[in-house]
């Protein structure tokens, strides 16, 4: 269902409500999985290349413009971006207001600034369902939580900035998942992103349990490794 209502508009067959299973089933049926990867990967796009993975996998993974529940009670924004995660905290966080980092308030330094809204997070956990899907309204918990989090902005900007927990660009999403992958001196006054690209491109190519190899075995669909791939 997720798959019918975020690709709806790549199909070119109408509105996600009027495609129904079986259309998505057919083009399988007449040209198989990769094919249909393939179809998607518009321009000559590759997996293996870094600079458009992060547009890849938004079609898997969607772009939510604002903190969302993945369903696992774990706070996300954007691309898949886990908040718990201290590095892709800062990266999110230079999108919205590099000042934070290039003139940390006097007093804090960029590590305690980030473990402050890490600490804002762990105050306010989620609950509920998954609510990041195209359409979905924040539950409850979702938008006490980013509403925390756009405190803390204010505590430290003296503002709200243009870009929030509750309101974040899809090209910033996109900007912040491209650093986290490549990783390395990304921002001012914070230690080096380790990025993801390397374990990435060897899970891609083979490095996995699920048989998934892009350069030769993309996997088919509704199976294990399809499902893999998909949630990468």
């Amino acid at each position: 269902d997720r798959y019918i209502r975020e690709h709806a508009k790549l199909l070119d067959v109408g509105a996600a409500h009027r495609i129904g299973r079986s259309v998505i089933e057919n083009v399988y049926d007449r040209g198989g999985a990769r094919r249909f990867l393939n179809s998607l990967l518009a321009n000559n796009a590759t997996y293996l290349d870094l600079n458009q993975l992060p547009a890849i996998l938004a079609l898997f993974e969607g772009n939510v413009s604002r903190v969302y529940n993945d369903g696992k009670d774990i706070p996300t924004i954007g691309i898949g971006m886990n908040l718990t995660n201290s590095n892709n905290m800062a990266l999110v966080l230079y999108e919205m207001a590099p000042s934070l980092f290039e003139n940390s308030p006097a007093g804090s330094t960029t590590q305690q600034i980030v473990a402050a809204f890490e600490q804002v997070i762990k105050n306010n956990p989620l609950s509920g369902p998954a609510d990041g899907l195209k359409g979905d309204l924040p539950n409850a918990s979702t938008i006490k939580l980013y509403d925390a989090l756009n405190a803390e902005l204010v505590h430290y900007l003296g503002q709200l900035p243009a870009i929030t927990f509750s309101t974040f660009p899809a090209d910033d999403a996109l900007d912040a998942m491209k650093n986290a992958i490549m990783g390395g001196a990304i921002i001012p006054n914070y230690s080096n992103i380790p990025g993801y690209g390397p374990g990435t491109l060897a899970w891609l190519q083979g490095g996995n349990p699920y048989g998934i190899d892009v350069t030769s075995n993309i996997p088919s669909q509704n199976t294990t490794a399809w499902e893999a791939l998909g949630k990468l």
